[in-house]
């Protein structure tokens, strides 16, 4: 049997899906179908609290839309976890942002972890986040590059400033490093590699890849999310 799973970028343009493809290549399997697509409305890009929030109603027909067509589960691409808890209430087949299944796995794999986004405005967000979720005392920081979602593409550039980030949170005691944007594409490994040739051999989460990597797991094992943390909303 394949299972398709809706990859939703939630922003308005697919100027991401390209890289993002290209991104899960690793996670290509016989029996899942990724599927991407954007919203048909809401933010040019997520990079503060008011364009998560309208992102929302187009993210609640897409969940309503998916599972009309069939769809196992669905992936929200964004660190900041749009509408995800809304979408559960939506739907039954399993919902996941990047957020949890990135910090959980470094907490899988180290015990204290920085994450490195792209702004300042968002650092906020991941700060409560952090509280909510329980992971706040293995957060040793959240640092930030200073740079839009749109200008992330300069793929030298974006190592370079998240090289800096990671020397910052190794010396404030981290042990792991969390990217903060699943726009931060194709960088991983040579990110990785630029730590391990300085002496720093420490994981380097991929938000994409997590949450993808999460959402395939929990479809393969028939989970989903609890009916009684979040009870189906019936329109």
């Amino acid at each position: 049997m394949v299972h398709r799973l809706k990859i939703i970028i939630p922003i308005n343009n697919d100027s991401l899906n390209e890289i993002t493809a290209k991104e899960l290549l690793p996670l290509e399997s016989r029996d899942f179908e990724l599927d991407i697509h954007n919203l048909t409305s809401g933010p040019n890009f997520i990079e503060n609290r008011f364009s998560d929030y309208i992102a929302h109603p187009a993210l609640i027909d897409a969940a309503t839309a998916a599972e009309e067509e069939g769809y196992s589960g669905i992936f929200v691409d964004c660190f900041t976890d749009p509408a995800v808890d809304i979408m559960r209430e939506m739907v039954d087949m399993p919902v996941v942002g990047a957020f949890l299944p990135a910090v959980l796995t470094a907490s899988s794999l180290c015990q204290r972890y920085s994450i490195i986004t792209v702004l300042p405005e968002v650092v906020p967000i991941y700060e409560q986040l952090s509280r909510e979720s329980g992971i706040r005392g293995s957060v040793v920081s959240i640092r930030n590059i200073g740079t839009h979602v749109a200008d992330l593409g300069d793929s030298e550039n974006l190592v370079e400033n998240l090289f800096t980030q990671c020397l910052a949170a190794v010396e404030e005691g981290a042990q792991g490093v969390v990217l903060g944007c699943t726009g931060m594409l194709g960088v991983t490994d040579f990110l990785r590699q630029r730590l391990l040739d300085n002496g720093f051999s420490i994981p380097v989460i991929n938000p994409t890849k997590c949450g993808v990597a999460m959402l395939m797991a929990l479809v393969r094992q028939g989970l989903t999310h609890s009916r009684i943390t979040y009870p189906r909303h019936s329109p």
